[in-house]
């Protein structure tokens, strides 16, 4: 205490001759004196400062973030990142500096290693080191600002701790053999999984476009069937043409059997029921031409005319009443080439049953 004392009071001596006492020549000779004494103090301090090995207390965050992102790339892989080479000529020992592209990683033995390194010389491929670390975390604050976010949380959360508590920054948190096991199992189900997505995706797209092709092919199919069943109609209606046309001919022949009747327009749809019936005709006036029965007593049935009647061998005509019965109509006779009915001849049946039941005034 009482060297204290003394020390602090020779110090205000001196300040105090310094301000009242001293000439220029004495004041420049202490700065002379105490710039040395200074110099010889700063170099000891330097010397002592800091151990060997010790980083600067600037450069901690900055070396934090390089362990980090060593850390990561070890664990998870790393892209494609530009590392600077700095080489010494031989000749003129100038350095040269360029910036070389390191390639991506992948996986070998459940390590991740640089891609395509794996040879004779290294069959496990060539490992990720501080000094790939230091190129890539510079490159990963720019372009992957969200990694380096999430150093930043994990670093200023490990500063803003008291002093007594932690003197030395906190480790960025590392992973075990097995949480990189199992980190590389997952990475490799996520991709699997997405390679069977892609492959779904693919084999729904394949079947779409086949589904399509096929949809296509059966309207192509159904245009073609409707062309052929069109050329086909339209063959048969040429032939059916062709067909009326000949009936139409025979006809002809025998207009004279049928009444004349003033010539109408008719739709097109009707001609083909016109030549049917004009065939018909034919047929009838062919039967009622050619037609005859057996002298058998018996009647049987004529078409005359569209209508029914019952003949028999002598031509007499008869027609059939609701009642069933049968009513004397006339005697057929020929006239030309066609049958008239003379309705003025009467029933020979009645004539003879006056021949058998004679008047009073005869008898």
């Amino acid at each position: 205490m009482k060297m204290e004392a003394i020390e602090v009071l020779e110090l205000e001596c001196v300040v105090e001759w310094v301000k009242t006492s001293a000439s220029g020549s004495e004041l420049l000779h202490v700065q002379e004196a105490i710039t040395r004494e200074l110099k010889k103090y700063m170099v000891k301090e330097k010397k002592g400062s800091a151990p060997k090995g010790a980083r600067p207390p600037q450069l901690e965050k900055n070396n934090a973030w390089v362990e980090y992102t060593q850390e990561d790339a070890m664990a998870n892989g790393w892209e494609e990142f530009e590392l600077k080479e700095t080489k010494t000529d031989g000749k003129t020992k100038e350095k040269k500096s360029r910036m070389v592209l390191q390639p991506e990683s992948e996986e070998v033995d459940e390590a991740h290693v640089f891609k395509g390194s794996v040879s004779k010389e290294h069959p496990h491929g060539i490992g990720f080191n501080r000094s790939h670390a230091m190129g890539l975390s510079a490159q990963r604050k720019k372009l992957r600002p969200e990694l380096y976010e999430a150093f930043e949380e994990i670093y200023e959360n490990s500063h803003s701790m008291p002093a007594s508590a932690s003197s030395t920054p906190k480790e960025v948190p590392k992973m075990t053999m097995e949480e990189r096991k199992e980190e590389s199992e997952r990475k490799k189900a996520e991709k699997a999984a997405e390679k069977e997505l892609e492959k779904e995706a693919k084999k729904a797209k394949k079947e779409e476009e086949k589904a399509e092709k096929a949809a296509l092919k059966a309207i192509e199919k159904a245009k073609k069937d409707e062309a052929k069943e069109a050329e086909k109609m339209e063959k048969a209606a040429k032939k059916a043409l062709e067909e009326r046309k000949k009936v139409v001919k025979k006809t002809e022949v025998v207009q004279r059997f049928t009444p004349k009747e003033e010539p109408k327009e008719e739709p097109k749809e009707k001609k083909v029921e016109k030549v049917e019936k004009v065939e018909k005709k034919v047929e009838k006036v062919k039967k009622e031409e050619e037609w005859s029965c057996p002298d058998d007593g018996n009647i049987h049935k004529w078409e005359h005319n569209g209508k029914t009647y019952y003949r028999d061998h002598d031509n007499g005509v008869f027609e059939k009443k609701p009642s069933g019965d049968m009513e004397w109509v006339g005697k057929a006779t020929k006239v030309g080439s066609k049958w008239m009915i003379d309705d003025s001849v009467e029933d020979p049946s009645i004539e003879e049953s006056n021949d058998e039941n004679p008047s009073e005034d005869e008898a």
